[in-house]
């Protein structure tokens, strides 16, 4: 078997990931606080815990160009093989490790694959 990597070192790629977006919730009633005061300026338990989450859905995007400082190629007896790579901005050796999937030449790669994954989240 030929072992082969998709970017060669020292190579810059775009790199995307998903984010999702959390968004904080305040109370109307309460303004966070967990209580409103009555008419007799009494303490009142508000129903609602004060703050709440709301998570919204992940949005693949470009996060940045990086710079191939390691390829890491990993295979078996069977056909299949694994690609990884560790780059120059994030650490060689002791960073973070990447897949070959999410890294593209060029920038309009990047953005139709992201796309299509936008488009993915969205049908599920």
């Amino acid at each position: 078997m030929k072992l082969e990597s998709k970017f060669d070192l020292n190579q810059k790629v775009y790199r995307i990931s998903s984010f999702s977006k959390r968004e904080t919730i305040v109370c109307p009633k309460c303004s966070g606080k967990k209580y409103v005061l009555g008419d007799d300026g009494t303490k009142v338990t508000c129903c609602w815990t004060g703050i709440d989450y709301v998570n919204h859905p992940a949005a693949w995007q470009i996060e940045g160009v990086l710079t191939i400082g390691l390829v890491r190629i990993q295979a078996t007896n069977s056909s299949e093989q694994k690609v990884e790579y560790m780059c120059n901005e994030t650490g060689v050796g002791d960073g973070r490790i990447y897949c070959e999937e999410d890294f593209f030449v060029t920038a309009e790669e990047a953005l139709k694959e992201c796309e299509v994954r936008n488009k993915e989240n969205k049908d599920e």
